[in-house]
């Protein structure tokens, strides 16, 4: 029964973004605008993507795996220059298809100070058109401006620390 909820919920997501004019599964890109997901953080509480309109750059990276050696460089980079981003305006939130709980662990093992989302059903990373390397979840950060358009991109599957110091740069450049 819990799957058939699943699947119905899934359709609709689906067929809502379709009817919008979204397909998904379609890579986005620079120019694209941010989806509408809703999923919950390591502490179960539901982030929703349209909530963050207008609140500030937000900065969304996808990453493989929590625990992982160059998943863990990419997600404490984004910690080590968490100051500078605060100071321009910025939001960050991980994303991959990790269990709430297995977040949870990671996220207090590297007093990370923003959340990590959990989107075992790859709603958001469908929305997004995430694909897979060598069996495991591409690499990718996204900078959104206050509108919600993404306005930087970067896929770089083996160089985790990169992430956080182009996104960074980027944003920086915009002063």
């Amino acid at each position: 029964m819990k799957l058939l909820i699943r699947y119905i919920i899934i359709s609709l997501f689906i067929f809502a973004f379709k009817a919008n004019g979204q397909t998904p599964l379609k890579h986005l890109s620079t120019g694209d605008i941010l989806p509408y997901f809703a999923i919950p953080d390591q502490d179960g509480k539901i982030f929703t993507s349209k909530d963050q309109k207008g609140k500030g750059i937000l900065i969304i990276f996808f990453y493989p795996k929590d625990n992982s050696n160059i998943s863990t460089k990419q997600v404490v980079g984004f910690k080590d220059h968490f100051k500078e981003f605060e100071e321009e305006g910025a939001n960050i939130v991980g994303i991959n298809p990790g269990s709430i709980e297995s977040h949870k662990s990671f996220h207090q093992n590297n007093k990370l100070p923003y959340p990590l989302l959990s989107d075992k059903e790859n709603i958001a990373i469908n929305l997004f058109g995430i694909k897979s390397t060598m069996g495991s979840l591409n690499r990718e950060t996204y900078v959104l401006d206050f509108t919600g358009k993404i306005v930087f991109h970067l896929d770089s599957y083996l160089e985790g620390a990169k992430h956080a110091e182009e996104a960074l740069k980027y944003i920086k450049s915009q002063d």
